[in-house]
């Protein structure tokens, strides 16, 4: 019993290779993408919305004939 405790414990744990290119060289992981890589389409969305919400922006203030009467 301590025989195959002692054996089974002895033999070293190999990692798996890597992995290969059809060229047979080792293969690059691409690059992770940044965070407005991957959630752009969240963000264009999110400011749609949010402007659909949004106030209109102000007029240009145009003298009104009251306002033209008064002298302002």
């Amino acid at each position: 019993m301590i025989w195959n405790l002692i054996e089974r414990n002895s033999r070293p744990e190999l990692r798996s290779p890597p992995p290969l290119t059809p060229e047979g060289k080792v293969a690059t992981p691409e690059p992770e993408k940044s965070f407005t890589q991957k959630y752009w389409v969240y963000i264009v969305a999110l400011m749609v919305i949010l402007g659909q919400f949004s106030p209109p922006f102000p007029l240009p203030l145009v003298p009104t004939r009251s306002d033209m009467m008064r002298g302002l």
